[in-house]
């Protein structure tokens, strides 16, 4: 299903938005320092130019503040220039392989703007327009995106808008993309109390909204896991959990409604069990039945490559407390993810297990040794 417009700090390459004109500011200098030289994508909130540092040469994507932004309702502009401030403070205090770097903030004629590298490559979102990802790019890719994300919940950011069109494809020559997250305009400070959209407000992008989420309640890192999980499945099945839904519809379901199982759908994919427990570990509607942290997730998404490669291998896992738990051939292959082990009893074809079954025959001893105590008793007693 289509994500809101992308407002990434490294666009992608060749893209040319239509619809703009008299643009204020290609062909100019700004702040001094940036030649701008084309528009390369555009938002209601904002738009990126390709622009030439002239100290450096060097080329960058400069992110600035929409002027539609800029000429709306005073309380509505300071929200949005508030937003935009608030990503450029985050990104500037998240320094990570996989978080979008900030190279540069400043303001012209009171309208702030950021600069971060240019790139060469695409926005998940538009990779996912022109092909399908494999089950291996896909774990590739979520587990990435939990670098980054490990990285912000470790400093108490919860992003709350984790989707393709926010997460970059950066193009490198021979190897695998490198996965870059960005956008973090709507990111929240776990022990921030001030909320830019007002109180109670719903903020993000309905198709990967936590429950949490859509009601306005509190939120923790957990929300995003709910939004990876919403990704992941998408990125497996080829939509959204509850893509068939339009509008106000689709908040509803995730808070009421079980996403659909991948053997329901027409095509299902063939992959192994464990791909699909991990994803609904994610989505689960309570907060406290999901994986009680990034780092549980990653083990987690270990396993499920693990899978891939060994298919005939066991990789059943449990979630006890928010925690992994795995058979202990499974950790051996996986020693260096900690993964917690615990005796899995033996069941028998009946479904019954060990020690159920133990103290089944228990009570049946139990209920002989009775019953012939009691004809014993009857017979000296002359009942018979």
């Amino acid at each position: 299903m289509p994500d809101a417009p992308s407002t990434n700090g490294s666009p992608p390459t060749g893209s040319n938005p239509a619809g703009v004109r008299d643009d204020p500011y290609i062909g100019r200098v700004l702040d001094g320092r940036y030649a701008v030289r084309e528009l390369v994508a555009v938002s209601a909130m904002s738009r990126v130019y390709k622009v030439t540092q002239l100290r450096s040469g060097k080329q960058f994507a400069l992110k600035i503040l929409a002027p539609a932004a800029g000429r709306a309702s005073a309380p509505d502009q300071v929200t949005a220039k508030e937003r935009f401030v608030r990503e450029a403070t985050t990104l500037a205090n998240l320094a990570h392989p996989n978080i979008i770097e900030l190279v540069d903030y400043g303001v012209v004629r009171d309208c702030p703007y950021m600069v971060m590298p240019y790139l060469a490559g695409d926005t998940l979102l538009q990779v996912l327009r022109d092909r399908s990802l494999s089950p291996r790019e896909a774990i590739h890719t979520v587990d990435e995106i939990c670098n980054a994300l490990a990285a912000a919940h470790e400093r108490g950011v919860v992003h709350r808008d984790i989707k393709p069109s926010n997460v970059f494809m950066s193009e490198v020559d021979g190897e695998a993309p490198r996965v870059l997250l960005f956008d973090f305009g709507i990111a929240k400070a776990l022990d921030d109390s001030a909320e830019l959209t007002g109180v109670d407000a719903v903020v993000g992008t309905v198709w990967y909204m936590a429950p949490e989420q859509a009601m306005g309640d509190p939120i923790d890192a957990r929300t995003d896991i709910y939004a990876l999980g919403a990704m992941l499945y998408r990125l497996l099945v080829g939509r959204t959990p509850f893509g068939h839904h339009r509008g106000v519809s689709v908040l509803v379901a995730h808070i009421n409604e079980s996403p659909p199982t991948f053997a329901s759908f027409d095509s299902p994919p063939s992959l192994p069990p464990v791909l699909e427990w991990t994803v609904r570990r994610c989505l689960e509607k309570q907060a406290n039945k999901r994986f009680r942290n990034i780092f549980e997730l990653r083990k987690a998404l270990a396993v499920c490559r693990l899978a891939l490669d060994e298919p005939e291998l066991d990789t059943g896992l449990e979630l006890e407390d928010g925690r992994v738990y795995a058979s202990e051939a499974v950790a051996e292959r996986l020693h260096g993810t900690e993964l917690l082990t615990r005796q899995v009893p033996t069941v028998d074809p009946l479904g019954m297990s060990e020690r159920t079954l133990i103290l089944v025959a228990g009570a049946f001893l139990l209920v002989g040794i009775l019953s012939a105590t009691a004809l014993a008793i009857m017979a000296s007693t002359g009942v018979f």
